[in-house]
């Protein structure tokens, strides 16, 4: 038998730029370390041991314990400066078979093909010779014996310089290797993935690209990515998952890390960025931005997630508690509600709600006595059965159709695809007499920021109900809504 059955993964010495080390971030959604796994088990090799780093946390994390590939992952610490010799005893490595040994910091593209063929004499290491003099590639396939009596430490430039010399290991040259030891590595490595077979773009599930961008392969986009308008993405860019790209920014040769939030008319080039952290590539520094009208972490939308089964608990309360005001606001019949789909949902024909007032100016209008019951009667208590099947929030942004959503100014149209809607607004505490104008939106902002706020939950559903029962009073003692909605600034201040 001369195949290899078991593979040492072993870090190499990087950096954590951006809080866990340059081998775990991701290449196109996919870590190097993860790779690196992937392309020994696509060689046969079923038993994998990895020894970890600084960050064991994050990489026990990522791999698990390897059954989602199909393999054995075993975990070891290595002691400073053990020589190999005796991680093999402490492992129980066989002398008589070949080991697979791999750095999780560079990956030679093509090689799984040829971890699974035949091994002769003291093994084979695979080296990359593009800039001159071959190097090792960090992966080789070697004999238990060698491994047995190397007392050399497996991180070490002496390691690789024996094995680029003795002459009972053979070397194959490689045309490509991945690697992550520096931003600049990163950078190169994720430029050789986008080219590969060919330049193209690819945009991830959930993804919306404002129809003014201007996309240019090589270009990779992940999963629930927002791009706003007049924004010109590429080439070379790779965008990661709940990214978000502001309108007027200017992307080329960039990684964006997963969450990150990219400001308005920003101009990104030979850059990786993380959240508020950037590392610039042709300058070779390192800089946290303090500006988050720049650059920051993007918050995930409610949308992305579950809601919180005590709110959902709690619409369903008030649908049992309301009952009877329900039958004393309205007629003798509750009046059926427009069926409209989200903004933010898959499509055209994707979820709806029964809401008749989904418009903010039907909203915001408060002629007459008796909107305030309407409002209650048509679409709040209709609506709490969207929150307990998990579709709306009590407090949230105002539920939009998509033909709404289309007129929106951009910023606006990402508050409204990225946060599940609600019930209650700001706008719906305003009088007749004040100007509606821009208060859909502005009370919005309000909701949307403090969605997740109990108390701010509290506070405006107590005021709305208020109004209700005001207006309901105002019907039989003859008195207009509009008297009893005065005071809404003092609540917004609370709110915010």
């Amino acid at each position: 038998m001369n195949k290899p059955e078991t593979a040492i993964l072993a870090g190499g010495r990087t950096t954590a730029t951006f809080g866990i080390p340059n081998e775990l971030l991701p290449l196109l959604g996919q870590s190097l370390t993860q790779r690196a796994v992937e392309t020994i088990v696509a060689a046969g090799i079923r038993d994998i041991h990895v020894i970890l780093g600084e960050n064991p946390r994050a990489t026990r994390l990522l791999l698990g314990d390897g059954a989602r590939w199909g393999c054995r992952i075993h975990y070891h610490h290595a002691l400073p400066g053990e020589p190999v010799s005796t991680l093999v005893h402490r492992l129980g490595l066989r002398k008589d078979r070949y080991q697979v040994l791999a750095d999780t910091t560079r990956l030679p593209l093509g090689v799984s093909e040829r971890l699974a063929g035949p091994t002769y004499g003291a093994g084979e290491v695979w080296t990359h010779s593009a800039s001159g003099d071959p190097t090792w590639s960090g992966w080789g396939r070697l004999l238990g014996k060698w491994l047995a009596g190397c007392d050399l430490p497996l991180a070490s430039n002496a390691l690789a310089d024996n094995l680029l010399t003795d002459p009972a290991i053979s070397r194959m040259d490689v045309a490509q290797t991945l690697s992550a030891a520096t931003p600049r590595d990163i950078l190169h490595a994720t430029g050789q993935l986008l080219a590969d077979p060919a330049p193209r773009v690819t945009i991830g599930r959930g993804s919306r690209v404002d129809p003014t961008a201007h996309l240019i392969a090589p270009v990779w986009i992940g999963r629930n990515v927002r791009i706003g308008r007049n924004t010109r993405v590429g080439p070379g860019v790779t965008i990661g998952d709940g990214a978000l790209i502001e309108a007027g920014s200017v992307l080329s040769n960039a990684m964006i890390l997963s969450d990150t939030f990219v400001g308005d008319g920003l101009a990104v080039e030979d850059t990786i960025i993380g959240g508020s952290r950037l590392a610039s590539v042709r300058l070779g520094t390192v800089i946290d931005i303090t500006d988050t009208h720049l650059l920051s972490h993007a918050a995930r939308g409610s949308r992305s997630g579950p809601m919180d089964w005590r709110e959902r608990a709690l619409a369903a309360a008030l649908k049992l508690v309301l009952s009877p005001l329900r039958l004393a606001a309205g007629g003798r019949r509750l009046v059926p509600g427009l069926r409209i789909p989200l903004a933010g949902d898959s499509g055209p024909h994707g979820p709806t709600v029964t809401l008749s007032m989904a418009d903010p100016a039907t909203v915001c209008s408060t002629e007459g006595t008796c909107d305030a019951l309407r409002h209650f009667r048509e679409c709040f208590f209709p609506g709490l059965s969207d929150v307990v099947a998990g579709r709306l929030r009590l407090l949230g942004p105002t539920p939009r159709s998509h033909e709404a959503l289309a007129v929106l100014p951009e910023p606006w149209r990402l508050l409204y695809t990225d946060g599940r809607p609600g019930l209650l607004q700001e706008g719906l505490l305003a009088s007749g007499e004040t100007d509606c104008s821009d208060l859909p939106m502005a009370s919005d902002a309000i909701a949307a920021a403090t969605r997740d706020d109990p108390r701010a939950r509290r506070l405006l559903l107590g005021r709305y109900l208020g109004q209700v029962l005001r207006c309901l009073l105002g019907r039989w003692t003859g008195a207009r809504f509009s008297d009893y909605a005065n005071g809404r600034s003092g609540t917004q201040r609370r709110i915010a």
